[in-house]
């Protein structure tokens, strides 16, 4: 196994998202189909679907998990720098 196959397998073990993802991709499934089979169950990835701010959206879903937004932010700048 190659180091991205095993970072794949490490991202789809802790993430049932990504491990959706990855399933929709080797099914063959088009881009546009995975989003759309996605918000079928997905509140967030439906709003954005139907034209909403994924931004705003992405700020909700960080805080229903209990998190702040804007410390998450900042956090990620960090690492992007």
């Amino acid at each position: 196994m190659n180091m991205g196959q095993m970072l794949m397998q490490g991202l789809t073990a802790n993430n049932p998202m990504v491990a959706q993802i990855m399933q929709m991709k080797n099914s063959g499934m088009t881009p546009q189909q995975a989003l759309q089979q996605m918000a079928q169950s997905n509140p967030q990835m439906r709003q954005i679907m139907q034209g909403g701010n994924p931004q705003q959206a992405a700020m909700n879903m960080l805080k229903e998990a209990g998190l702040d937004p804007q410390q998450f932010m900042r956090q990620a700048n960090q690492l992007f720098k």
